[in-house]
């Protein structure tokens, strides 16, 4: 959360940011669970993460400033900041080809000019 914390107050000014937590419901058990399939055993301060999730559409996100869990209506709408990890390729001003997985420098670039064969 320290990590975030930071991330956020950068790129936003906010001085309490959320972290929504990766959090799904899983229809067949009806019991919320981690976006990998594992199930939930933490939560902070014994927050209850075992309410029917089908029938109380419910989402829970972390407020790190003040050390605690919260629980929302999943129709409940804000401004999110969303940080993703993103894999880069060192392109430089190189476009990335599509369908490069098996070339080991998948970068390409087109001149709009033409040059000289001499």
């Amino acid at each position: 959360n320290t990590m975030f914390n930071e991330i956020a107050l950068n790129l936003t000014g906010e001085s309490n940011p959320w972290l929504i937590l990766g959090m799904v419901c899983n229809s067949n058990t009806r019991r919320m669970e981690w976006m990998d399939g594992s199930k939930i055993t933490y939560t902070y301060k014994n927050f209850d993460v075992s309410f029917d999730c089908v029938a109380n559409k419910t989402k829970v996100d972390s407020e790190p400033g003040n050390h605690i869990w919260n629980s929302y209506a999943s129709t409940y709408w804000n401004y999110w900041t969303v940080l993703c990890v993103a894999e880069r390729y060192d392109c430089d001003e190189y476009d990335k080809m599509a369908n490069s997985d098996d070339v080991a420098k998948p970068c390409f670039k087109i001149y709009p000019d033409a040059l000289s064969w001499r």
